[in-house]
C-alpha cells in the first residue's frame, strides 16, 4: 500500500493521479469530485474516519482498528491520499507497518498562496500549512524546520518514504 502525504495544496492530487492512472495503484474506492478541482483521489471512507478522529468522536486506538479494517477490504496494489493523514502518521505506521509513503513537498509559501486562491474559505491557511509541514518534518526526523527549495529530500528520508517536489514533476 502507498500513502500520499503532504500539506494541502502541495501536489498530493497530482501524485495520486499519476499513481492511479500511470501505475495502476487503486487510489480509493470512492473518488469524489470537488467543484473546480476534478477528481481529488481521496477515499471517502478514510476521510470520514479522519473527520471523526479530528472531532474527538473516536480515539487513536479505535482509529487504528478501523483503518486496519478498511485496509483489509482493499486489494493490492492500493493507495490513499488525504492531507489530514498527516495528523495521524503514527497511527498509520501502526496499522500498516509495511506501507510506503510518498511525500508531496511544495514550498510552504506556495501552498498558502494556493489555499488563498483556490479555497478562500480556509480560515487560517498559514497555521494549517505550518502545522502539517511541521508534523511531517518531525515524523521524518528532521531537526530543523526548512524552507529551502534546493534541499535534496532523498538524502534525509527514511527508507519507506519517497519525497517528491511538485515543481520537479511539473518542470
Amino acid at each position: 500500500m502507498i500513502f500520499v502525504v503532504g500539506s494541502g495544496r502541495s501536489g498530493t492530487t497530482v501524485v495520486a493521479k499519476v499513481l492511479h492512472e500511470q501505475c495502476g495503484v487503486r487510489m480509493g474506492t470512492h473518488l469524489p469530485k470537488r467543484q473546480g478541482l476534478g477528481e481529488v483521489f481521496e477515499d471517502k471512507d478514510f476521510t470520514a474516519l479522519h473527520a471523526r478522529a479530528l472531532a474527538g468522536e473516536i480515539d487513536l486506538n479505535a482509529l487504528r482498528d478501523k483503518l486496519e479494517d478498511l485496509g483489509d477490504d482493499r486489494t493490492e496494489p492500493w493507495g490513499m491520499k488525504c492531507p489530514a493523514t498527516v495528523e495521524f502518521l503514527s497511527v498509520y505506521r501502526q496499522a500498516f507497518p509495511t506501507a510506503r509513503y510518498v511525500w508531496a513537498y511544495r514550498d510552504p509559501m506556495m501552498c498558502i498562496r494556493s489555499y488563498r486562491r483556490v479555497r478562500p474559505n480556509v480560515k487560517d491557511p498559514v497555521d494549517l500549512v505550518r502545522r502539517r509541514v511541521s508534523k511531517l518534518q518531525r515524523w521524518f526526523g528532521l531537526e530543523k524546520p526548512f524552507r529551502c527549495l534546493r534541499l535534496d529530500l532523498s538524502q534525509i528520508m527514511p527508507e519507506e518514504v519517497l519525497a517528491v517536489r511538485l515543481r520537479d514533476w511539473l518542470a
